[in-house]
């Protein structure tokens, strides 16, 4: 059979070529600028069900839109109240953007559409359109222009009052839950005819002229035999704004079942029906929205509303208000399900019977090895024999040490490591006298902790040989058991690998000169321009205004004020170009002084807003410790602004003992750990050199939407610390 590839996919693939070519037709063409999108909210960002719908259109669009997106946000707050004054508003968001083009307007809700639809002529009237997360009945679409664009649904009110008179056939009262605002009215009273049109015989009650508290009290005490249909309630009737759906109080204390009209409210207390998709909505809005950007006409963009899905129920309502499952109707899906212990348990009780299984086959076996011991005994010294000769050919140094005996055994490999007499035994202390004096308690410790943990252990030391060359080695082990569970033995390997170290270190020196080498680069360049260049440049826009004074031609005098105007900008992007190469109140006032004025340096330019908390920091710090942190702190604030299209960035400076922390987040878009460590990301680089070379370590932690966190540990001072005492590990075969 033939396979039909869908023709929008078709177009999407054709338009993310033509991009492709497009932007690499050219050889150094300009980075593309990303498109502006306007989302216009009904009441605020944060009410339900809008702030469901905006955050999965957002990641639905970032995903499927060709060229990058920057988002702005503008709430309609004149929605919540009746007969505001919406003029000023109109003109804000004119003077905002009047030198700034706008791709697209995304309104969503019907506050919104409507508020769009009345001022079109007036708000960007050349800008396309999208009506999104909006009831068909609330947009007038012999409004519509050619560069209106609408993803609308369809919140029918009959099929979910049908559904609860299925369910609950002896229901006699209905109360209708909504806001006291005109969205709330128009859908109590959509609700109250259906029910008096599909459930004759059945009260309503309406909610819309109650607080919340009211709301709360009244679903408390509510007649038998009632439920409750619960929609947006976006203000009540004392005029509070309820952010945060209120679902969920009003489940915990109704004493009738509550049924809803779209799918997020699945979950949180009603018992479900034909509810509409607000993921569906937001997903369709985005790859509209998408088509939009990528050139096709906003009028051709009117696919039929979205209805409400397949029926879902909430099984733990359905048993709470004992709804038979034979009531629902066919093809009813139910989630939430709890399962039956069998069902839970099933694979612990499969593994129960396993274990017993193999306990039986173990026991079996452990008698027969029982009478196979002795005869392993007998070939222990050839299989170490055999062990040492693995060991010679794999240049690896095998050893056992007895922690009850401390007798201690060693290949001969491991001997020519440590320099030690082929043919001779070798004593405890011998064997530590060869570590390196500055690791020797390091090692030790690392024994005594293996031994006391029952566990494994690897490290890296140096040995001192007698004639005092200095070799580096790699240590693993693991302990040895007994029957009873006492330890016996370690058994370890170790490997020479001092060349290994020696290039490390050669290149760890290489990167702190390169380091070095680029700050102190920065810094004269920084100083050049702010002692040689800077001064010209005011010395020239000073000059400038005394020409201008001495000018008696006004259109003369004027344009020579202008110039001088614009060297004056220009030196003070020469200042903050220095600025940003050599930070010259890091060594006058300190790092948090310099943290805080860099952060607010970075508001002030970008969209970004900046949160700086520190906590103890010691006013004088090690220059280079103060210099790693502003620069990780400044490499990741760039980031941010670059890639993750983050809204608010938050860093933190406190000090825990001897250490300072520093965690640097935003609410961007994050990005793949896997990836960006396959790409080698320079700035990622940047930053794990500059705190190696202070002795400190850095952890990035980010998913793609779920923002990014930088997490760096640097010590107070550059100085090795001393380590714990402990007991010997001798004393532990005591």
């Amino acid at each position: 059979m033939k396979r039909f590839v869908p023709v929008a996919k078709i177009r999407r693939a054709f338009t993310l070529l033509l991009f492709f070519f497009t932007c690499f037709e050219v050889q150094g063409a300009a980075p593309i600028e990303p498109r502006r999108v306007l989302l216009l909210h009904s009441f605020g960002r944060e009410f339900a069900p809008f702030i469901a719908f905006s955050e999965n259109f957002r990641t639905e669009l970032s995903r499927n839109s060709p060229v990058p997106v920057d988002y702005f946000d503008f709430a309609l707050v004149t929605a919540r109240f009746e007969n505001s004054e919406e003029g000023p508003f109109i003109a804000y968001l004119n003077s905002l953007f009047n030198e700034r083009s706008v791709d697209l307007i995304v309104p969503m809700g019907g506050p919104a559409v409507r508020f769009a639809q009345k001022y079109r002529s007036q708000l960007f009237p050349e800008v396309p359109m999208l009506f999104a997360s909006v009831d068909q009945r609330m947009i007038e679409y012999s409004s519509l222009t050619s560069k209106d664009a609408v993803v609308a649904v369809d919140n029918d009110a009959r099929p979910i009052v049908e559904a609860l008179v299925r369910l609950l056939p002896g229901t006699t009262n209905i109360a209708i839950i909504f806001g006291d605002n005109f969205v709330g009215h128009f859908w109590t009273d959509q609700f109250d005819q259906a029910i008096k049109e599909y459930a004759p015989g059945v009260s309503s009650e309406r909610f819309t002229q109650l607080s919340y508290e009211e709301m709360m009290f009244r679903a408390e005490r509510l007649p038998p035999h009632s439920a409750i249909i619960c929609g947006q309630i976006l203000v009540d009737a004392h005029g509070v704004p309820q952010v945060q759906d209120p679902l969920r109080t009003l489940h915990s204390v109704a004493n009738a079942p509550m049924f809803g009209l779209h799918d997020y409210q699945l979950g949180n207390g009603i018992v479900g029906g034909p509810l509409v998709s607000i993921r569906e909505a937001s997903h369709q809005s985005a790859v509209a929205a998408a088509r939009i950007l990528g050139g096709e006409a906003p009028a051709n963009i009117r696919p039929p509303p979205i209805g409400a899905a397949q029926p879902t129920y909430d099984w733990r309502e359905l048993r709470r208000w004992r709804i038979p499952s034979a009531s629902l109707p066919p093809g009813a899906r139910i989630e939430f399900r709890e399962l039956s212990t069998m069902e839970r348990h099933k694979w612990h009780i499969v593994a129960i019977l396993s274990i017993c299984a193999a306990q039986a086959v173990l026991i079996s076996l452990l008698l027969t090895n029982l009478a196979k011991r002795r005869r392993a005994e007998r070939y222990l010294r050839e299989s170490e024999e055999r062990m040492s000769l693995a060991a010679d050919s794999a240049q690896l140094g095998m050893w056992v040490w007895d922690a009850h005996s401390s007798k201690f055994w060693a290949t001969e490999k491991w001997k020519e490591i440590h320099a030690c007499p082929a043919n001779r035994d070798i004593p405890y202390d011998t064997w530590i006298a060869r570590i390196h004096p500055e690791d020797r308690r390091r090692v030790e410790k690392a024994l005594f902790t293996a031994l006391k943990k029952h566990s494994s252990f690897h490290l890296e030391h140096r040995l001192l040989l007698p004639d005092g060359a200095i070799r580096w080695i790699s240590k693993s082990g693991r302990i040895e058991h007994v029957s009873n569970g006492t330890p016996t033995r370690l058994l370890g390997i170790s490997i020479d690998i001092t060349e290994r170290k020696e290039t490390e270190a050669a290149a760890h020196e290489a990167s702190e000169k390169l380091i070095t080498a680029r700050e102190e680069e920065r810094k004269r360049i920084a100083r050049d321009l702010h002692d040689d260049v800077n001064q010209r440049l005011a010395l020239l826009s000073i000059e400038m205004h005394l020409l201008g004074r001495m000018e008696k031609d006004s259109e003369t005098k004027e344009q020579i004020e202008r110039i001088a105007a614009q060297v004056s900008e220009v030196s003070s992007e020469v200042h903050k170009v220095s600025c940003q190469l050599h930070p010259a109140n890091l060594e006058q006032l300190g790092l948090v002084a310099a943290t805080q004025a860099l952060c607010q340096a970075f508001s002030k330019r970008s969209q970004l807003s900046v949160e700086f908390n520190h906590d103890e920091i010691p006013p004088v710090l090690d220059q280079k410790i103060a210099l790693c942190l502003y620069r990780i702190i400044q490499e990741a604030l760039q980031n941010t602004i670059k890639h993750s299209h983050a809204t608010h960035a938050k860093i933190l400076l406190h000090r825990e003992g001897d250490s300072i922390h520093l965690l640097v987040s935003d609410d961007g878009l994050g990005f793949d750990m896997i990836n960006a460590s396959h790409r080698a990301s320079l700035g990622l680089v940047g930053m794990r050199e500059r705190v190696q070379q202070v002795d400190g370590h850095i952890t990035f932690k980010s998913v793609p939407g779920g923002g990014t966190e930088i997490i760096a540990v640097v010590p107070t001072s550059i100085s090795a610390s001393n380590e714990d005492d402990f007991p010997h590990p001798k004393a532990i075969s005591a």
